[in-house]
């Protein structure tokens, strides 16, 4: 199995979302999944411009890939289809944690 991961967020720094995608990347390794890496999302968070863009090179990036995951809110339309992980659920438990238009962004309406 291959799974494209948007390690984009990560590489800004130390933040909660680098500690995560660095360890679900090593995790997923050990247990022997073909793992791809996607950086270069630039703008604001939810930029509709920014993010439209990056959407087109991240689609580019995702070809041959058997599941596709955003460790932030984000659309992936079409294939492959995106991998959610249990933070990513967490929305849903917690809506109040995450504003109306990063709940829209992850599906969760």
């Amino acid at each position: 199995m291959k799974i494209l991961i948007d390690v984009s967020f990560a590489r800004r720094g130390p933040s909660g979302t680098q500690v995560y995608v660095d360890n679900l990347v090593t995790a997923l390794r050990a247990l022997g999944v073909q793992i791809a890496e996607a950086d270069g999302r630039r703008g604001r968070h939810l930029d509709p411009v920014a993010e439209a863009r990056w959407q087109v090179r991240l689609a580019r990036a995702a070809r041959g890939a058997d599941v596709l995951h955003h460790p932030l809110p984000a659309r992936a339309p079409g294939r492959p289809p995106p991998g959610r992980t249990l933070h990513d659920h967490a929305i849903r438990r917690v809506p109040g944690g995450v504003d109306a238009r990063g709940r829209s962004a992850a599906g969760w309406r």
